[in-house]
């Protein structure tokens, strides 16, 4: 998965069937349109300019209004190239904190991060990495500022549960057992189990399937075999591998991998 991906769609609703999740940070600036986020266990409907921004390894999914303009602008920046600014946002917590922080933006300040977003645009398809990288820092010091001065309140830190979730990211090719983690964090096998689904939405062997299926799709676009993607991604049995991508994905490796070289 490249380091720094930026777009600017506009389409006419938005549907998606699959709740997904990235290694990066995804930063979304809606310009116009309703979208309901689904994140972790949680669901909002945000029908105005905002910024909404989802950390690395936490499922999320967005579905716009169908027949509606539908217009955002959509950021995915590693956790180590995001590290190299970070230090420049007195504020960074606004994005770091919470799994997924939603800021609501008035006239003005819409507008501002339009001609933003169009300069990260820009610098981006001109492949010129550091000017993007530089605008991206300067937009997030505006919002995180913006925030502030609004008088929104800092997002609440996660629970133990974010560094599960990142345990997950480092071992998810590691035949992962939940009387293992358990053990890492110090909790019973109950306690673990019960705040998992509460705070994430889904089971914890679900999760971890997520997390390979995430990684395995990485792997494919970087033209590695099915054969070789599942072995890298914990999966010793290819029918296993293909049963499992296709049931959280539409769709199978073969069917992603044509896409993803079409796209």
């Amino acid at each position: 998965m490249k380091d720094l991906v930026v777009q600017h769609k506009r389409t006419n609703g938005l549907h998606m069937d699959w709740r997904h999740l990235h290694s990066q940070y995804e930063i979304l600036f809606v310009k116009e349109g309703t979208v309901t986020i689904d994140s972790n266990a949680l669901s909002l409907t945000v029908d105005q300019p905002s910024v909404i921004v989802h950390k690395p390894f936490y499922l999320h999914r967005a579905n716009a209004t169908a027949g509606v303009v539908y217009d955002r602008y959509i950021i995915n920046v590693s956790d180590g190239l995001l590290s190299k600014i970070n230090t420049l946002i007195p504020h960074f917590e606004f994005f770091s904190s919470a799994t997924t922080t939603v800021i609501s933006l008035n006239e003005a300040m819409t507008e501002a991060l339009t001609t933003d977003f169009d300069s990260i645009v820009t610098a981006y398809q001109n492949r010129n990495e550091a000017r993007a990288l530089l605008e991206i820092a300067l937009m997030l010091l505006k919002v995180s500022e913006y925030a502030v001065e609004t008088g929104l309140p800092v997002p609440q830190s996660d629970s133990y549960i974010a560094e599960v979730i990142r345990y997950i990211s480092l071992h998810y090719a590691d035949d992962i057992k939940i009387d293992r983690l358990a053990d890492v964090f110090y909790i019973s096998r109950s306690k673990l189990i019960a705040d998992f689904k509460k705070n994430i939405g889904v089971t914890v062997k679900k999760y971890i399937m997520f997390v390979r299926i995430s990684n395995a799709q990485c792997f494919l676009a970087s033209g590695k075999s099915i054969s070789e993607t599942a072995s890298l991604c914990g999966f010793y049995d290819n029918s296993h591998f293909i049963s499992t991508f296709r049931q959280l994905t539409g769709m199978t490796p073969k069917e992603f991998t044509k896409k993803s070289v079409s796209d």
